[in-house]
């Protein structure tokens, strides 16, 4: 359990404080409990629901107030690398959410 709140916590990420992980975990978990037969409050309950909740370590520490995914932080760095985003290409390799929040990143970056 140790382990399971660390990650949703965003504690054991890439980017610390990630808080799409929570969402991944959470849906995990929700799919866990469909495939076990056990509808009702067991499907939907998660381990982001016992006190205190991941999103509330993460507004109690402050490990999300900066980079919070690694789509932003990649859209960073490559500002800082490139010395600015506007007029450059990039070419995103997937067709996941985390490509699709990273090409919103880098569309904020001109």
């Amino acid at each position: 359990m140790r382990h399971v709140f660390s990650v949703a916590c965003g504690l054991d990420s890439m980017v610390l404080g990630e808080p799409q992980i929570l969402g991944q975990l959470k849906r995990a978990y929700a799919d866990r409990a469909r495939r076990a037969g056990r509808p009702g409050p067991c499907s939907t309950a998660s381990p982001a629901r016992r006190s205190p909740p991941p999103s509330a370590c993460a507004t109690a520490t402050g490990i999300s107030r900066h980079a919070v995914s690694v789509a932003y932080a990649a859209a960073t760095l490559a500002r800082t690398i490139f010395d600015g985003l506007a007029g450059r290409s990039a070419l995103l390799i997937g067709a996941g959410k985390m490509t699709e929040l990273a090409a919103k990143h880098l569309a904020s970056q001109g």
